[in-house]
């Protein structure tokens, strides 16, 4: 029996090998089922489809990139200013709240609760929005991971990071279906994952 690849690159260059040996012998092989030239179309709309994917791959990855940047310059910025506003105010802690400062360090020798009533509230093809309540027991939140897995996985992956209670996630895997959660984290560890939610885009 004829063997057909399973792998998707290799189905790929069959598809491409058969439409040419169709078209070229075509007095050996008259009436096809499927013609090279519809399986000419087939091929170019797989093309340019797996080309959005590895676009919207590379988009995403120097997304990522670009927002490690934007936060290590605002890390800096609140570092300068906060050195700056403790050297104005000094031991004035009305002072220091006004800047969202304090002399007391924030609450942090523990890592933070579990965030509650997390929800999907907007979907569409490749993306969703979330939302969830921060946590009220534990240590402070630092950033919220938001995780996923097939629902015929074991292993939580994670799909993006929020620095809010809310966010839109991008460039998700259409057409299967996963349950998202999040968690909130801080420098001591991660707090305890939230309810799940299925999610089919």
């Amino acid at each position: 029996m004829t063997r057909i690849p399973k792998k998707e690159s290799e189905l790929a260059t069959l598809a491409e090998e058969m439409m040419a040996g169709l078209k070229n012998n075509a007095s050996k092989f008259p009436a096809p089922p499927v013609t090279p030239e519809e399986m000419e179309t087939e091929i170019g709309n797989y093309i340019l489809n797996r080309d959005n994917v590895l676009a919207a791959k590379a988009a995403y990855e120097a997304a990522i990139e670009n927002k490690k940047k934007a936060f290590e310059t605002i890390d800096r910025s609140v570092k300068d200013n906060a050195y700056y506003c403790k050297k104005i105010a000094g031991k004035n802690e009305a002072l220091l709240t006004m800047v969202g400062l304090s002399l007391t360090k924030r609450k942090e020798e523990e890592a933070p609760g579990q965030c509650r009533l997390f929800k999907v509230v907007k979907q569409g093809e490749g993306w969703a929005s979330f939302q969830w309540k921060r946590p009220d027991k534990g240590g402070s939140v630092r950033a919220y991971k938001i995780e996923r897995r097939n629902t015929t996985g074991d292993i939580w992956e994670i799909a993006t990071v929020a620095m809010e209670t809310k966010i839109e996630a991008q460039n998700q895997t259409i057409g299967e279906a996963f349950e998202y959660r999040v968690v909130a984290t801080n420098k001591i560890g991660d707090g305890m994952p939230s309810n799940t939610v299925m999610v089919k885009l």
